[in-house]
């Protein structure tokens, strides 16, 4: 049994309008528990920059209104800044980073594992789109024999992402063993300038993981490729296509277009004939 969390923020409803029941479907029996963090407070540097351009046409709170009404056992909690000090101290040994220096969410990450007291947690960007063929299971073993702190989906393709936050698995009794770890910074230079133009001065939390990945310290396993895969939806609007539906349907059917196959971003040019259009 996996428990799902991720977070969103106020431009992520027309995401998980989609994405989540896809994870219902695929994962199904599987799921223990699918917990949502809201982040109420408006994005910050690159994400900001991300969505410019978007509107908001269906707001975060009518789509977990819906979600609700389909799938009872999902549970929202808003993300309590109140909380960040606490919470980072559990997993860091000094430091309290709310977000990195791109703006891209830590402590909200952070909150989702720490909501859950045991088991295996599924910690996912509200953006990713799921098939499985079989990393679910081998990830659950090989995570129940505590052979692995760490265990990444597979993802399409041969490329070599290194790590990423967007989606992993952990048991979380055995990695919060391995807890707490350095809060890295930037080099002192370039502390200088994010100070100055008053931004964090913190790496991602996937380049702390991919340190201590480095180091040995966290022993981490990407499932094979031909045990299903994840694709990545960058852009809000890549779920306002005509063809979204048939789009999510062949996922769900591992029938991608050719060059869809080798690429873990969704990229609509690759899927443009899916109805001869």
């Amino acid at each position: 049994m996996i428990n799902i969390v991720t977070n969103v923020s106020i431009y992520d409803g027309i995401r998980i309008k989609h994405t989540i029941p896809n994870w219902v479907r695929i994962f199904g029996s599987k799921i223990e528990s699918i917990r949502i963090i809201v982040d109420e407070k408006p994005v910050e540097g690159r994400i900001k920059s991300l969505h410019s351009n978007n509107k908001i046409i269906y707001s975060v709170d009518e789509s977990i209104c819906d979600l609700l009404n389909k799938y009872p056992f999902i549970n929202v909690e808003k993300l309590n800044y109140a909380e960040a000090e606490e919470i980072s101290s559990v997993f860091f040994k000094k430091g309290n980073p709310i977000r990195c220096q791109f703006g891209t969410p830590i402590f909200a990450f952070l909150k989702g594992i720490h909501s859950i007291d045991e088991g295996i947690i599924l910690r996912t960007d509200c953006d990713l789109l799921y098939y499985d063929e079989g990393w679910v299971e081998k990830s659950i073993h090989l995570l129940t024999d505590n052979k692995y702190d760490i265990i990444e989906p597979p993802i399409p393709g041969e490329i070599d992402y290194g790590f990423s936050s967007r989606c992993f698995l952990v048991n979380k009794k055995k990695f919060m063993e391995k807890m707490p770890i350095k809060a890295y910074k930037l080099d002192p230079l370039r502390r200088i300038d994010r100070i100055l133009n008053k931004r964090s001065v913190y790496l991602a939390l996937e380049q702390m993981f991919q340190k201590e990945i480095d180091r040995n310290y966290l022993l981490c396993k990407k499932m094979e490729n031909n045990l299903g895969f994840s694709i990545h939806f960058n852009h809000p609007n890549d779920f306002r296509i005509n063809d979204i539906e048939d789009v999510i349907d062949r996922i769900e059917k591992d029938s991608l277009p050719d060059k869809q196959k080798n690429n873990w971003n969704f990229n609509q040019e690759f899927w443009k004939d899916i109805n001869g259009n």
